[in-house]
This record gives structure tokens, sequence and C-alpha cells, in this order.
């Protein structure tokens, strides 16, 4: 691993070729059985991977990842679905650029990637296609 998310080259990938291997947890819906397995106190794995997103306040929908590919096996599935993040406007934060826009995001991201995929002995993150979205609004599927 050991090379950053820019580096890499897999930004454009998932536009490019539609293959991905993780959605962000934002918008996701997963198995409570998942959030069991991500908060379970009888792992050192995942104790070591969580004091790890603690440390940084990032990387948990990445370590999420993690935990879902490595018990499944498989890659996740996309749902198209409209989406609009009120939540800074409902707080009355007002606009706000998030986590993403600070200096830094990505390398950090991609040490933790690093640090995650050492931690389970390998990259359980399994790359996909699938893309569930609603035909009724789509001419070409």
């Amino acid at each position: 691993l050991g090379q950053s998310l820019a580096r890499r080259g897999r930004a454009p990938q998932v536009w490019w070729t539609g293959s991905y291997s993780l959605v962000l947890t934002k918008a996701c819906v997963l198995h409570r059985r998942h959030l069991r397995a991500y908060a379970d106190p009888t792992s050192p794995v995942l104790a070591a991977a969580r004091a790890r997103v603690d440390a940084h306040r990032n990387c948990e929908d990445l370590l999420m990842a993690f935990v879902v590919a490595n018990r499944t096996r498989a890659p996740p599935v996309w749902v198209r679905a409209p989406y609009v993040d009120r939540g800074q406007n409902v707080l009355g934060l007002g606009s706000h650029a998030g986590i993403s826009a600070g200096a830094g995001h990505v390398e950090t991201r991609s040490a933790c990637l690093d640090a995650f995929a050492e931690l389970f002995g390998g990259m359980p993150l399994v790359t996909g296609h699938d893309k569930v979205v609603d035909a009724r609004a789509a001419w070409l599927w």
C-alpha cells in the first residue's frame, strides 16, 4: 500500500470504469450486525482501528467499509437515490465545507487505509460494479 489516494489513481476509476470498493457512510444502509461488529469490544484489531479513528477524528467510514467487507467478502452496492445534506442548516451552523476541505485530508485517509489494511492482515475491500437505480428515471440501463 503506502501510496496516497492521488498516487494510486483510484478517484477517476469510479467515473470511467464504474468500479468501486467502498461506499461512504453518510447515506448508506447496512445491517445492524455490522454496527455491532464495528463496536466489538473483544476484538483487539477493531479496538486499535477505532483508536486511530478517534485520534484523527476521521476515517470511521473507511473502517466501516473494512468491517463489512471483511465479514461478507462481498463488494458494496451503490444505490442511486436523491440525497441532500441539510444537517448544517438544521443545526444552525450555516454553510460548512466539511472535513474533506481541510489540508492533508487525502493523506490522512490514505494513511488510514494503509493502517487498516495492516491491522486486518490485508486489504478486505472487494471491487464491485453493481448499481441500483430507479428504472423509471433511467433511459439506459
